[in-house]
Protein backbone atom coordinates (compact mmCIF):
# COMPACT_ATOMS: atom_id res chain seq x y z
CA UNK A 1 0.00 0.00 0.00
CA UNK A 2 2.02 3.40 -0.98
CA UNK A 3 1.44 6.89 0.62
CA UNK A 4 -0.89 8.15 -1.25
CA UNK A 5 -3.30 5.27 -1.14
CA UNK A 6 -3.39 5.16 2.47
CA UNK A 7 -3.96 9.17 2.83
CA UNK A 8 -6.94 8.62 0.31
CA UNK A 9 -8.67 6.36 2.62
CA UNK A 10 -7.93 7.81 5.66
CA UNK A 11 -9.29 11.02 3.87
CA UNK A 12 -12.53 9.23 2.88
CA UNK A 13 -12.68 7.87 6.65
CA UNK A 14 -12.70 11.40 8.03
CA UNK A 15 -15.34 12.75 5.52
CA UNK A 16 -17.89 9.91 6.47
CA UNK A 17 -17.45 10.36 10.27
CA UNK A 18 -17.86 13.61 9.73
CA UNK A 19 -14.39 15.24 11.11
CA UNK A 20 -12.57 16.67 8.31
CA UNK A 21 -12.90 20.31 9.82
CA UNK A 22 -11.53 19.04 13.55
CA UNK A 23 -8.05 20.02 13.51
CA UNK A 24 -6.89 16.56 14.19
CA UNK A 25 -7.68 15.53 10.51
CA UNK A 26 -4.12 15.28 9.10
CA UNK A 27 -3.27 15.41 5.35
CA UNK A 28 -0.39 13.46 3.97
CA UNK A 29 2.67 15.35 2.68
CA UNK A 30 5.43 12.66 2.82
CA UNK A 31 6.46 9.07 2.92
CA UNK A 32 6.75 6.71 5.47
CA UNK A 33 8.08 3.93 7.08
CA UNK A 34 6.77 1.94 9.84
CA UNK A 35 5.63 3.63 12.75
CA UNK A 36 8.22 4.12 15.62
CA UNK A 37 7.39 2.32 18.88
CA UNK A 38 4.67 4.16 21.30
CA UNK A 39 6.31 4.30 24.98
CA UNK A 40 3.16 3.03 26.61
CA UNK A 41 1.44 5.67 28.64
CA UNK A 42 1.05 4.69 33.25
CA UNK A 43 -1.11 6.61 34.99
CA UNK A 44 -0.40 9.58 36.64
CA UNK A 45 0.63 8.57 40.28
CA UNK A 46 -1.60 11.02 43.18
CA UNK A 47 2.01 11.86 44.27
CA UNK A 48 2.97 13.43 41.34
CA UNK A 49 -0.84 15.32 40.80
CA UNK A 50 -0.46 19.23 40.82
CA UNK A 51 -2.41 21.10 43.06
CA UNK A 52 -5.78 22.97 41.50
CA UNK A 53 -3.61 26.29 41.22
CA UNK A 54 -5.87 29.75 41.45
CA UNK A 55 -8.74 29.94 38.90
CA UNK A 56 -9.29 32.74 36.54
CA UNK A 57 -12.43 34.37 36.28
CA UNK A 58 -15.01 32.99 33.31
CA UNK A 59 -17.58 35.63 33.23
CA UNK A 60 -20.16 35.93 35.81
CA UNK A 61 -20.82 32.74 38.20
CA UNK A 62 -18.25 30.05 36.62
CA UNK A 63 -14.32 29.84 37.54
CA UNK A 64 -11.95 28.22 35.30
CA UNK A 65 -8.75 26.45 36.30
CA UNK A 66 -6.13 24.98 33.92
CA UNK A 67 -4.00 22.44 34.84
CA UNK A 68 -1.01 20.61 32.94
CA UNK A 69 -0.65 17.29 34.27
CA UNK A 70 2.41 15.60 34.45
CA UNK A 71 2.59 13.75 31.63
CA UNK A 72 5.16 14.14 28.64
CA UNK A 73 2.63 14.43 26.35
CA UNK A 74 0.82 17.75 23.94
CA UNK A 75 -2.16 16.41 25.27
CA UNK A 76 -1.60 16.77 29.24
CA UNK A 77 -4.05 19.68 29.27
CA UNK A 78 -7.02 19.75 31.93
CA UNK A 79 -9.68 22.63 32.35
CA UNK A 80 -12.08 22.36 35.67
CA UNK A 81 -14.67 24.53 35.89
CA UNK A 82 -16.38 25.60 39.20
CA UNK A 83 -19.71 27.82 39.84
CA UNK A 84 -18.97 30.65 41.75
CA UNK A 85 -20.11 31.21 44.53
CA UNK A 86 -19.49 27.55 45.63
CA UNK A 87 -22.15 26.08 46.59
CA UNK A 88 -22.35 23.94 50.43
CA UNK A 89 -23.51 20.70 48.78
CA UNK A 90 -21.32 18.30 47.15
CA UNK A 91 -20.45 18.93 42.97
CA UNK A 92 -21.84 16.48 40.73
CA UNK A 93 -18.87 15.86 38.25
CA UNK A 94 -19.44 16.42 34.45
CA UNK A 95 -16.79 14.45 32.64
CA UNK A 96 -15.99 15.82 28.76
CA UNK A 97 -13.10 15.18 26.20
CA UNK A 98 -13.23 17.37 22.59
CA UNK A 99 -14.99 16.26 19.90
CA UNK A 100 -14.10 16.41 16.01
CA UNK A 101 -12.04 12.88 15.47
CA UNK A 102 -11.68 10.20 12.94
CA UNK A 103 -11.79 7.76 16.11
CA UNK A 104 -8.68 6.79 15.71
CA UNK A 105 -6.54 9.55 16.52
CA UNK A 106 -6.80 11.73 19.33
CA UNK A 107 -7.36 15.67 20.17
CA UNK A 108 -7.07 18.50 22.11
CA UNK A 109 -9.33 21.64 23.52
CA UNK A 110 -10.03 24.64 21.65
CA UNK A 111 -11.84 27.70 23.13
CA UNK A 112 -15.02 26.69 21.54
CA UNK A 113 -15.32 24.05 23.00
CA UNK A 114 -15.93 26.19 25.97
CA UNK A 115 -19.52 26.69 24.56
CA UNK A 116 -20.33 22.87 25.75
CA UNK A 117 -18.87 23.12 29.24
CA UNK A 118 -19.91 26.83 30.86
CA UNK A 119 -23.35 25.57 30.52
CA UNK A 120 -23.00 22.98 32.92
CA UNK A 121 -20.85 24.97 35.18
CA UNK A 122 -23.76 27.28 35.42
CA UNK A 123 -26.24 25.11 36.53
CA UNK A 124 -24.25 23.60 39.22
CA UNK A 125 -22.37 21.00 38.12
CA UNK A 126 -18.23 20.75 38.64
CA UNK A 127 -17.10 20.40 34.83
CA UNK A 128 -13.94 18.30 34.05
CA UNK A 129 -12.83 18.84 30.18
CA UNK A 130 -9.16 16.50 29.51
CA UNK A 131 -7.80 15.26 26.46
CA UNK A 132 -7.18 12.69 24.10
CA UNK A 133 -3.70 11.10 23.37
CA UNK A 134 -2.46 10.51 19.62
CA UNK A 135 -2.70 13.90 18.56
CA UNK A 136 -0.97 14.88 15.19
CA UNK A 137 -1.32 18.53 15.59
CA UNK A 138 -2.64 21.30 13.40
CA UNK A 139 -0.04 21.03 10.71
CA UNK A 140 0.52 18.93 7.49
CA UNK A 141 1.76 15.54 8.37
CA UNK A 142 3.00 12.58 6.87
CA UNK A 143 1.52 9.49 6.86
CA UNK A 144 3.68 7.85 8.84
CA UNK A 145 3.26 10.53 11.28
CA UNK A 146 -0.62 9.88 11.37
CA UNK A 147 0.23 5.92 12.29
CA UNK A 148 2.59 6.70 14.69
CA UNK A 149 -0.32 8.92 16.51
CA UNK A 150 -3.14 6.36 15.90
CA UNK A 151 -0.69 3.60 17.80
CA UNK A 152 -0.94 5.96 20.83
CA UNK A 153 -4.48 6.47 20.26
CA UNK A 154 -4.74 2.38 20.61
CA UNK A 155 -2.30 2.42 23.55
CA UNK A 156 -4.26 4.69 25.60
CA UNK A 157 -7.02 2.56 24.95
CA UNK A 158 -9.16 5.11 23.20
CA UNK A 159 -8.72 7.82 25.55
CA UNK A 160 -9.21 5.83 28.41
CA UNK A 161 -5.85 6.39 30.70
CA UNK A 162 -6.66 9.92 29.86
CA UNK A 163 -10.25 10.20 31.32
CA UNK A 164 -8.39 8.05 34.48
CA UNK A 165 -5.81 10.25 34.97
CA UNK A 166 -8.40 13.39 34.62
CA UNK A 167 -10.88 11.94 37.11
CA UNK A 168 -8.30 10.74 39.56
CA UNK A 169 -7.16 14.44 39.99
CA UNK A 170 -10.01 15.95 40.51
CA UNK A 171 -11.20 13.43 43.22
CA UNK A 172 -7.57 14.36 45.05
CA UNK A 173 -7.20 17.75 44.00
CA UNK A 174 -11.17 19.18 43.76
CA UNK A 175 -12.98 19.96 47.18
CA UNK A 176 -16.18 18.98 47.51
CA UNK A 177 -17.33 16.22 44.71
CA UNK A 178 -19.72 14.20 44.80
CA UNK A 179 -18.41 10.38 43.87
CA UNK A 180 -21.58 8.94 43.83
CA UNK A 181 -22.97 12.11 40.87
CA UNK A 182 -19.92 11.69 37.97
CA UNK A 183 -21.48 11.46 34.68
CA UNK A 184 -20.17 11.51 31.25
CA UNK A 185 -20.70 13.65 28.44
CA UNK A 186 -19.28 13.81 25.18
CA UNK A 187 -20.89 14.88 21.45
CA UNK A 188 -20.75 13.18 18.00
CA UNK A 189 -17.02 10.93 18.31
CA UNK A 190 -16.39 12.86 21.85
CA UNK A 191 -20.11 10.91 22.46
CA UNK A 192 -18.81 7.84 21.34
CA UNK A 193 -15.96 8.24 23.46
CA UNK A 194 -18.74 9.14 26.71
CA UNK A 195 -20.53 6.16 25.55
CA UNK A 196 -17.28 3.84 25.81
CA UNK A 197 -16.20 5.27 29.04
CA UNK A 198 -19.19 4.98 30.55
CA UNK A 199 -19.03 1.00 29.54
CA UNK A 200 -15.49 0.73 31.41
CA UNK A 201 -15.10 3.31 34.52
CA UNK A 202 -17.40 1.75 37.46
CA UNK A 203 -17.47 5.48 38.71
CA UNK A 204 -19.40 6.66 36.22
CA UNK A 205 -22.89 6.83 37.02
CA UNK A 206 -24.74 7.98 33.88
CA UNK A 207 -24.09 8.96 30.18
CA UNK A 208 -25.26 12.17 27.76
CA UNK A 209 -24.39 11.54 24.31
CA UNK A 210 -25.15 14.13 21.68
CA UNK A 211 -25.31 12.61 18.46
CA UNK A 212 -22.65 10.08 18.95
CA UNK A 213 -21.10 7.48 16.81
CA UNK A 214 -22.40 4.87 18.21
CA UNK A 215 -21.37 1.80 15.74
CA UNK A 216 -18.28 2.52 14.85
CA UNK A 217 -16.51 -0.77 13.42
CA UNK A 218 -19.61 -0.82 10.70
CA UNK A 219 -19.47 3.08 10.00
CA UNK A 220 -15.62 3.49 9.44
CA UNK A 221 -14.23 3.12 5.97
CA UNK A 222 -13.03 -0.59 6.08
CA UNK A 223 -9.79 0.04 3.95
CA UNK A 224 -9.27 2.33 6.55
CA UNK A 225 -9.41 -0.72 9.12
CA UNK A 226 -7.42 -2.88 6.52
CA UNK A 227 -4.97 -0.24 6.36
CA UNK A 228 -4.23 0.59 9.49
CA UNK A 229 -4.46 -3.51 10.80
CA UNK A 230 -1.61 -3.49 8.65
CA UNK A 231 0.30 -0.81 9.86
CA UNK A 232 -0.50 -1.58 13.30
CA UNK A 233 -1.22 -5.51 14.92
CA UNK A 234 -4.60 -5.43 16.60
CA UNK A 235 -6.59 -2.42 15.12
CA UNK A 236 -9.22 -4.47 13.66
CA UNK A 237 -10.29 -5.59 16.94
CA UNK A 238 -9.09 -2.04 18.86
CA UNK A 239 -11.43 -0.69 16.63
CA UNK A 240 -14.60 -3.03 17.57
CA UNK A 241 -13.34 -2.88 21.04
CA UNK A 242 -13.71 0.76 21.06
CA UNK A 243 -17.30 1.14 18.95
CA UNK A 244 -20.06 1.78 22.11
CA UNK A 245 -22.41 -1.56 20.39
CA UNK A 246 -20.06 -3.76 21.11
CA UNK A 247 -20.23 -3.08 25.32
CA UNK A 248 -24.11 -3.00 25.74
CA UNK A 249 -23.94 -5.14 28.63
CA UNK A 250 -21.41 -2.83 29.95
CA UNK A 251 -23.70 -0.11 29.62
CA UNK A 252 -25.78 -0.67 32.44
CA UNK A 253 -26.26 2.61 34.26
CA UNK A 254 -28.70 5.50 32.96
CA UNK A 255 -27.97 6.35 29.09
CA UNK A 256 -29.37 10.19 27.63
CA UNK A 257 -29.35 10.04 23.76
CA UNK A 258 -29.86 13.23 21.85
CA UNK A 259 -30.02 14.14 18.18
CA UNK A 260 -32.05 16.26 15.30
CA UNK A 261 -33.09 14.21 12.23
CA UNK A 262 -31.87 16.14 9.90
CA UNK A 263 -28.15 15.85 11.41
CA UNK A 264 -25.88 14.80 8.22
CA UNK A 265 -23.10 14.03 9.92
CA UNK A 266 -24.22 11.15 11.88
CA UNK A 267 -26.74 8.70 11.16
CA UNK A 268 -30.07 9.05 13.28
CA UNK A 269 -30.85 5.37 12.62
CA UNK A 270 -27.68 3.98 13.60
CA UNK A 271 -28.33 5.70 17.22
CA UNK A 272 -31.89 4.87 17.27
CA UNK A 273 -31.09 0.90 16.08
CA UNK A 274 -28.25 1.51 18.98
CA UNK A 275 -30.88 2.95 21.52
CA UNK A 276 -33.35 -0.17 20.81
CA UNK A 277 -30.53 -2.59 21.58
CA UNK A 278 -29.46 -1.12 24.53
CA UNK A 279 -32.50 -0.85 25.82
CA UNK A 280 -33.25 -4.02 25.85
CA UNK A 281 -30.23 -4.83 28.61
CA UNK A 282 -30.89 -1.42 29.99
CA UNK A 283 -34.27 0.22 30.75
CA UNK A 284 -32.94 3.73 31.51
CA UNK A 285 -31.79 4.58 28.27
CA UNK A 286 -33.43 8.10 27.21
CA UNK A 287 -33.57 8.99 23.21
CA UNK A 288 -34.65 12.48 22.53
CA UNK A 289 -35.08 12.86 19.08
CA UNK A 290 -35.66 16.95 17.85
CA UNK A 291 -36.94 17.95 14.28
CA UNK A 292 -34.46 19.82 12.70
CA UNK A 293 -30.85 22.01 13.27
CA UNK A 294 -28.42 19.84 11.71
CA UNK A 295 -25.30 18.30 13.49
CA UNK A 296 -24.07 21.32 16.33
CA UNK A 297 -26.98 23.73 16.93
CA UNK A 298 -29.40 21.99 18.24
CA UNK A 299 -27.24 20.40 21.27
CA UNK A 300 -26.09 23.51 22.37
CA UNK A 301 -29.69 25.39 21.85
CA UNK A 302 -32.33 21.99 22.99
CA UNK A 303 -29.54 19.27 23.79
CA UNK A 304 -27.75 20.74 27.55
CA UNK A 305 -30.42 22.11 28.64
CA UNK A 306 -32.76 18.84 28.14
CA UNK A 307 -29.31 17.05 29.51
CA UNK A 308 -28.95 19.18 32.73
CA UNK A 309 -32.74 19.00 33.76
CA UNK A 310 -32.13 14.66 33.20
CA UNK A 311 -29.08 14.60 34.93
CA UNK A 312 -30.32 16.94 38.15
CA UNK A 313 -33.41 14.32 38.07
CA UNK A 314 -30.88 11.81 38.25
CA UNK A 315 -29.07 13.18 40.77
CA UNK A 316 -32.25 13.45 43.05
CA UNK A 317 -32.69 9.43 42.49
CA UNK A 318 -29.04 8.97 44.31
Amino acid sequence: MNCRALAISISICLGILGCSSSPSAPTASTGMGAPKPVIPVTPVAASEMPALGKPAKYGKGVLKYEIDLPRDKPTNHVWVYLPDPMPKTKLPVILIAPPGTPLFLGNVMAPADEATHVPFALAGFAVLAYELDGYPGPERHSIREVLVEAHEFKESKAGLRNEQDALNFALAKVPNLDKERIYMVGHSSAGAHALLMTSQDPRIKACVAFAPVSEIANRMNQKTIAELENYIKGYRNFIKWESPDSHLSELKCPVFIFQAKDDPIVSVSMNEDFAKKLSKANKQVTLQLVEKGGHFDPMIQQGIPAAIKWLKGMGAKH
